[in-house]
């Protein structure tokens, strides 16, 4: 007993002296990926701060690259769309593809800024289900915004018009960011859109 008792002590001075790592359940508690982001997605950056240029990013640990940004009613609210998907015309029906789709508190107009500070809801990222890059899903997480428009150029939807209409064009700016949870990464994006399609795709129930 008294063999294996010597045994054991010198065992744990060996370690000591050694310095080797500590067992899991002692180590420094390391950040994961839902308290990691936190900081990313409470911070927004100033609206000066945020780079003009094409609208780049992460979307779930994949590189994000808008080619097509467009606004137009959903539900009763006017929603930004930013796409990897290109549009063929400004009226044209997307299909597949990441993208980013924010619900909008009012009606944007020229020289309109708003700051969402982090919560859920209003907006999901249609992000990649696999590696594979095929099949999509709607990510509903808590996200964060910062947008200005600096030129809104909007006419009412033409009730003797065709079904879908591109009603004007707009531009700006914008940083966006999805807090990670549950097997989803950080997620953002932010750059500049020029003369970005503002359209009806049927005639609009807007609710304001």
């Amino acid at each position: 007993m008294r063999i294996k008792t010597l045994a054991l002590l010198l065992i744990v001075g060996l370690l000591a002296l050694c310095g080797c790592p500590k067992p899991a359940d002692q180590t420094d508690a390391t950040p994961t990926a839902d308290n990691a982001d936190d900081a990313l997605c409470a911070n927004p950056p100033e609206l000066s701060e945020i780079v003009p240029g094409t609208i780049t990013g992460q979307a779930d640990g994949r590189p994000f690259t808008a080619q097509a940004v467009y606004f137009e009613p959903s539900f009763g609210e006017w929603k930004l769309v930013i796409s990897e998907t290109p549009l063929a015309d400004p009226t044209d029906i997307v299909i597949g593809g990441q993208s980013i789709n924010i619900d909008l508190p009012e009606v944007p107009s020229s020289g309109w800024s708003h700051s969402r500070e982090l919560s859920f809801g209003d907006g999901y990222f249609q992000v990649y289900k696999n590696d594979e890059l095929k099949a999509t899903t709607s990510w509903n997480a808590s996200n964060a915004w910062v947008m200005r428009i600096t030129s809104w150029d909007v006419k009412p939807f033409d009730e003797s018009g065709e079904l879908f209409q591109q009603a004007g064009s707009a531009s700006g700016r914008i940083w966006v960011c999805y807090q990670a949870a549950g097997d989803h990464r950080d997620s953002w994006a932010q750059g500049s859109f020029e003369n970005a399609p503002v359209r009806y795709m049927g005639k609009p129930d807007l609710k304001y």
